[in-house]
């Protein structure tokens, strides 16, 4: 038996059966008396250009160790499944475990946006304390505007006109 890499992509709107595919995959693998080394649900993932007008794809990886026959059989179920958009089966000298270098991009990107998501949450923590004390401010300069206003009260040409005549 042979080791085989198998990674198909099911379109955006029908990823919910995806699971659906894996499990039929994997009972035909089984069925022919292969084995299974690696399953990786990826998820949805933005696709590298666009595949039948769809910008993002449900990335599903397999390392499978199986006969000829079982992969023939793989490969025509899959050009007839309307909801698989690209496949690729690629021969291995051993089988792989442990998990998949897009597997471990994707849990960064992953790590990435929740990051993301925190840095935001911080920035509009610290918006709402901005607007409170630009609140203060605003009173604050209000009362530098009342105070300019007295002082300019007290030192306006009537009263100017006045402290003249009494030096006069």
């Amino acid at each position: 038996m042979r080791h085989y890499e198998v990674t198909f992509i099911v379109h955006p709107d029908q990823s919910d059966q995806a699971k659906l595919l894996i499990e039929k995959y994997s009972t035909e693998i089984k069925d022919s008396k292969g084995a299974i080394h690696r399953i990786e649900d990826i998820g949805l993932r933005k696709l590298a250009y666009p595949i039948q007008d769809q910008f993002k794809g449900h990335y599903i990886l397999m390392n499978i160790e199986c006969n000829q026959d079982t992969i023939v059989d793989i490969k025509s179920s899959f050009k007839f499944n309307d909801s698989i958009i690209r496949e690729l089966i690629v021969t291995k000298n051993s089988s792989e475990e442990g998990e998949s270098s897009l597997m471990k991009v994707t849990k960064l990107d992953q790590e990435k946006e929740k990051e993301k998501e925190r840095e935001r949450e911080s920035y509009e923590r610290e918006k709402s304390s901005y607007k409170k004390t630009d609140s203060i401010k605003e009173v604050s300069v209000d009362k530098k505007e009342a105070v300019l206003e007295n002082q300019r009260a007290d030192i306006s040409p009537e009263k100017s006109d006045t402290k003249i005549k009494k030096v006069e």
